[in-house]
């Protein structure tokens, strides 16, 4: 066998080149006649035609007949034809890393095969030489037997299938093994090259050992094999466009652009999205040292090739992008020279990897300023990227604005990105502008989302948010189902079932005791989460912020709870809610519910003095987070509970809770909740607290707007008689008197006071006359007590 050199190599392997011209023509025909063969088209194809071919051979080896073997190799060469054909199209298509395991199978599946023909051949021919050497016979003469000529002929028919199927499988494997397959790859094209007269199999193996030579790192040696196939006029149009893709790919790789771009010149017409980037490669790192117009001019014709490599779809659209981010230092000033929208659209996708918001930003807005309508899809994803690099530099609301058009355009994937990042940027103004957390973009935006994408991998978040601001509403039966689709995230999962529980309590109401059912449920999963709680806490599943918001409501749900036992610890109660307000200031919406907590056990607990502080701090909260009716009761039962330690021998008990009670319904009036009975209810907390000046206020302007009410009449002349102020009592009684219809117990009441105020002013006779024109109608009274009053006072004044 010859070396590059023209050596001849000692051994049985001189015979091949003795004998090459003979099986060169043979060989030609063969490749010709195999390249218009239908071809195997995938790997299960390739190994069925493997498995026909070696299914019959002996004990698993090649058959030793001739002809058998012969036939055995066209078959065989047929699979490898296919194998290197898909190595070819993985090639073109980008996609060798993909596709490396089907290849891998289908190079071992030919090459085994192969590689037992080729042994066999060569250990046959080997056995004949050393017979002629044991017996001293003529070498010469057994190298010009038939015998002997057809062993060579079968084993250089199985090496030229081989040597193409080991340098296709060098490129599958790494290290050590590739380095021995591109040798003997190397090695086995050489040994077809020896001999004067030039064959189609010599060009073909010259091409071979150019290829292996480039792989192998020797440069020279490649570049001198690879130009004589580009030049040479004989080899087949395909053949040259190889050795020069080949040669094109040599020149990248050891730096020599300018070489590279003249050699890809002609390339670039072809279309090979291979030939287009390593031309666009070397254009762009020529750029780099260029002068500024040739540098301008070399990105322009780059990127307007990159734009063509990506049109090729597959692993080609990822290898462009890398392509850009390696010579994109500058996205914004490189997209300048781009004229593709698609172009600008991956630069500005560089811009926002490299973190240059602003500049992406710059680069997007010029695409849409760039005159003529875009098309869909590019206008989609400029919104889109645009959304992105705005959210990224906090411009929260042009974000919004601008992804919800992106929402619309895109495809599903990225719509379902659109849609999430939309919803995020209303998150964060609801977030730093508290007052919008009820603006209906922000609902319209998180119900956009989980509506249309309920399945993306971010969806929890907006099923919380969204039963969280139904929750703020007090919509808590709209805002349960959200909360049950709260799943996928440890932290948003156990804040939701948190705020689940807190919907259901609120659901219970506060005026009637769960039955005792409800409550162990409700104990259960008080319990429950008081456990997850702790677990979450040694486990690190929540932020610290979250722990401490979910130990609050955790505080406000089991003091609930207790105050709905038959017989409630009151003092845990209190003490579990103590400056609560302080503890948790950043659940400002449990303020109100604690409050009333604490408030409901410092009535129980008969601390008027520290209720009525209290009461004082949280009376405005309350009145805005409960309707008047809940405030009223837990107002009466302080005047309840008063009233009760009074009789219990507590004096001044009443006078105390009375004074928390007032200290509600000032809340409730400053809320404007107050109806006309509560109004009411309000004068006489004044009156009875001893501030009869505002309760003569208040009924007198109570009074303005209802002149004929009786109990607003009633009230004040009583507490004008106690004030001193007789003649105007006797006036309003009067005005009851006439207010009331006469037969009615009012009207009754009306005349007895007027006729006792006569008295107490020094007219006992006026006060008998109005008495005895009763007389009349004293059968009509069905009230005992006043029936009493009347007749003790009716002999006072009339005997």
């Amino acid at each position: 066998m010859e070396n590059r050199n023209g050596q001849v190599r000692k051994g049985t392997s001189v015979s091949w080149a003795r004998h090459l011209r003979w099986f060169g023509v043979f060989a030609h025909l063969l490749f010709v006649s195999s390249s218009h063969a239908a071809l195997a088209q995938s790997l299960g194809e390739i190994q069925a035609e493997v498995r026909r071919v070696t299914s019959s051979w002996p004990q698993g080896r090649p058959p030793a007949d001739p002809a058998q073997l012969h036939s055995a190799i066209q078959a065989l060469g047929k699979a490898a034809l296919s194998f290197i054909a898909l190595a070819d199209r993985a090639a073109q298509a980008g996609s060798e890393s993909k596709e490396r395991a089907t290849l891998l199978e289908a190079y071992r599946t030919v090459s085994q095969p192969l590689e037992a023909v080729y042994e066999q051949t060569g250990g046959q021919l080997e056995r004949l030489v050393q017979k002629v050497i044991a017996e001293d016979g003529d070498l010469e003469a057994l190298y010009e037997s038939p015998e002997y000529r057809q062993g060579q002929a079968l084993g250089a028919e199985a090496l030229y299938y081989l040597n193409w199927v080991r340098f296709y499988g060098a490129r599958l494997h790494e290290g050590a093994q590739r380095k021995a397959l591109l040798e003997k790859a190397a090695s086995g094209f050489g040994s077809f090259l020896g001999g004067e007269q030039k064959t189609d199999l010599q060009r073909e193996s010259l091409l071979g050992r150019g290829l292996c030579a480039l792989e192998l790192g020797d440069f020279d040696a490649a570049m001198d094999d690879l130009q004589a196939v580009a030049d040479d006029p004989q080899n087949p149009a395909e053949r040259r466009t190889k050795a020069r893709l080949a040669l094109l790919d040599g020149l990248v790789r050891n730096g020599r652009y300018a070489d590279a771009v003249k050699v890809s010149a002609p390339l670039a017409d072809s279309g090979d999205p291979r030939a287009l980037f390593l031309r666009a490669r070397a254009l762009l790192e020529l750029a780099r040292k260029a002068s500024a117009n040739d540098a301008e001019r070399q990105r322009k014709e780059a990127l307007a090739l990159l734009e063509r490599v990506r049109r090729a779809g597959g692993a080609w659209e990822d290898r462009a992008q890398q392509l850009l981010l390696a010579f994109a230092d500058d996205p914004a000033a490189l997209a300048r020279d781009a004229t593709s929208p698609h172009a600008r659209l991956e630069l500005a996708k560089l811009a926002l990897q490299k973190k240059q918001f602003s500049e992406a930003v710059r680069v997007l807005e010029e695409l849409g300023k760039s005159g003529g309508a875009l098309p869909a899809s590019i206008e989609a994803e400029r919104n889109y990227l645009l959304g992105i690099a705005l959210f990224q530099l906090g411009s929260w609301e042009a974000a919004a604005r601008t992804l919800e058009q992106a929402v619309e355009l895109r495809a599903s994937e990225d719509a379902a990105e659109a849609a999430y990042l939309r919803f995020k940027a209303r998150e964060k103004l609801a977030s730093e502008k508290p007052e919008l957390a009820d603006d209906p973009a922000y609902e319209a935006a998180i119900r956009s989302y989980v509506e249309r994408f309920p399945q993306h991998r971010f969806a929890y978040e907006a099923f919380f948010r969204l039963g969280e601001l139904l929750q703020r509403r007090q919509r808590c039966e709209e805002a349960l189902p959200f909360f049950a689709k709260v799943t996928g995230d440890a932290e948003f999962s156990l804040r939701a079932r948190f705020a689940a529980l807190q919907c259901r309590v609120s659901l219970l109401g506060t005026r009637v005791r769960p039955d005792d059912a409800t409550l162990s449920t409700l104990g259960q999963e008080i319990r429950e989460l008081v456990q997850a709680l702790s677990e979450a806490e040694q486990r690190r599943l929540v932020d610290r912020t979250s722990l401490a918001n979910m130990r609050g409501k955790l505080a406000v749900l089991q003091a609930a709870w207790q105050s709905w036992q038959p017989t409630p610890d009151w003092a845990s109660v209190a003490q579990s809610l103590e400056g609560f307000e302080q503890r948790y200031p950043q659940l400002p919406e449990l303020f109100a519910p604690a409050a009333r907590l604490r408030l409901l056990a410092l009535a129980e607990l008969g601390q008027f003095a520290r209720a009525e502080q209290e009461a004082a701090e949280r009376a405005a909260a309350l009145a805005q987070a409960y309707d008047a009716k809940e405030v009223e009761a837990l107002a009466v039962r302080f005047i309840r509970a008063g009233t009760a330690r009074r009789n219990q021998g507590e004096a001044g008990a009443d006078v105390a809770a009375q004074r928390v009670a007032l200290q509600l319904y000032q809340g409730l009036a400053a809320a404007g909740k107050l109806g006309e009975s509560s109004e009411l209810a309000l004068a006489r907390l004044y009156e009875t607290t001893g501030n009869l000046e505002r309760a003569e206020e208040l009924y007198r302007k109570a009074l303005t707007e209802k002149p004929n009410s009786l109990p607003l009449l009633r009230q004040l002349a009583r507490l004008l008689e106690a004030r001193g102020q007789t003649r105007e009592a006797l006036e309003l009684w009067r005005r009851y008197a006439e207010a009331a219809r006469p037969g009615d117990g009012p009207w009754y009441e009306g005349q007895y006071q007027l006729a006792r105020l006569d008295k107490e002013l020094g007219s006992p006779r006026a006060a008998c006359q109005r008495l005895q024109n009763m007389k009349s109608a004293m059968p009509g009274l069905s009230d005992r007590e006043l029936r009493s009053r009347l007749e003790q006072l009716y002999n006072e004044v009339c005997r």
